[in-house]
């Protein structure tokens, strides 16, 4: 095994683009189009619109979310476009690096790394230098292009199955409007406000970090990492003492209960099932 500082194998880049909406440059990644845990950027937006400055970044760059570590967000991209300063440009030396690197950068170990080194308690932030600084592992040469080779392969059959999923989600989505109508109510069902039908409260506030502790000695809390679209992400959770548990009753869920996330990715929903009753 040999090993490495990040800055051994890339470097930061941080070129600015002064008004991208008249650049070279039609694509443009936010925070926004980012996934959690995706290897590669496959959503965009446009420059159109853009007229404050921004950092540009080229084909086989890794882009690294420097806000809210604890979201692991960090994928490479497939063409070229500008980013905001929210986003680390990260380019690497060689052609073997630039594989293997957004595997590297979507570990566990990494993103412990990331959230114990960052700046802030609420929102978290990734320093350049503090990230040129992570050290890790590779094996020798000749199994490197074996491992690239082994990981690729198995990014690809995850996508496929990803696809298999979302096809079967919009069967799903298809038979909901089939029996109860679309956004615009063609069925002309009668409207009632959420609050009409449901009680609605928000979960802990004032700076959670202060209540966590080891999954030794803890007890399970979602964060909204923990919620997917339609399903509960069952990794990555955060502990809470038994006090910070008893402090903070009134967010202890039920089964039946609909989580909705408010921030980084919005209206992303899944029901608490019974297993994760009193969390």
């Amino acid at each position: 095994m040999n090993h490495f500082k990040l800055s051994d194998v890339c470097k930061e880049i941080s070129i600015r683009v002064n008004n991208p909406s008249t650049s070279i440059y039609d694509k443009f990644v936010g925070l926004e189009h980012y996934v959690s845990g995706d290897i590669v950027i496959k959503n965009y937006g446009s420059t159109k619109n853009i007229i404050s400055a921004m950092k540009e970044f080229k084909k086989g760059d890794i882009l690294v979310a420097r806000r809210n570590v604890y979201l692991k967000r960090a994928s490479q991209v497939t063409f070229d476009g500008i980013t905001s300063g929210d986003s680390i440009v990260l380019r690497s030396n060689t052609e073997k690096y630039t594989k293997i690197l957004p595997f590297i950068l979507n570990t566990d170990q990494f993103w412990d790394y990331a959230d114990q080194y960052s700046d802030g308690t609420m929102s978290k932030r990734l320093s350049p230098k503090t990230l040129m600084n992570y050290e890790f592992d590779l094996p020798d040469e000749n199994k490197l292009s074996s491992l690239i080779s082994l990981l690729w392969s198995a990014n690809e059959l995850r996508d496929k199955y990803r696809n298999l999923l979302k096809l079967t989600d919009e069967l799903v989505k298809s038979r909901f409007i089939e029996m109860f109508g679309d956004e615009k109510n063609s069925k002309n069902l009668p409207v009632v406000n959420i609050e009409e039908v449901a009680d609605v409260s928000v979960g802990i506030v004032i700076k959670p970090s202060q209540y966590y502790t080891d999954a030794n000695n803890g007890i399970k809390a979602f964060r909204s990492l923990n919620v997917g679209s339609m399903q509960i992400k069952d990794n990555d959770w955060v502990y809470l003492t038994k006090e910070g548990n008893e402090k903070n009753s009134k967010s202890i869920l039920h089964e039946n209960d609909i989580l909705i996330v408010r921030s980084g990715a919005p209206g992303t929903s899944c029901v608490v099932t019974k297993e994760y009753e009193g969390l």
